[in-house]
């Protein structure tokens, strides 16, 4: 056999083995509520809030600390609020 041959092989035997485990790990089974954590815990969709902090240096006059209509839903429907703070005086 030539090494040609044998690149050749190795090359789709590699593909093939390739192709089987994507067929395999995408074969769409769901584990059950049961299965999780494989301690019979069940799937929670309860949504825990977070809060998230960041730092700006240029202050921005439109930013209501999420107290308007549009943060409250985001809040109600993540979980999520964000916590600005600005720099005081010039930036520079």
């Amino acid at each position: 056999m030539s090494m040609f041959n044998k690149k050749v092989s190795i090359s789709l035997l590699l593909a093939l083995a390739l192709v089987v485990g994507l067929i395999t790990g995408c074969s769409g089974n769901n584990p059950k509520k049961e299965d999780v954590g494989g301690k019979g815990e069940e799937v929670s969709n309860e949504i825990k809030p977070i809060t998230f902090s960041f730092f700006s240096s240029d202050p921005n006059p439109n930013w209501n600390n999420m107290k308007d209509e549009v943060g409250a839903e985001l809040t109600k429907r993540t979980g999520v609020t964000l916590d600005a703070e600005f720099a005081v005086g010039d930036p520079a």
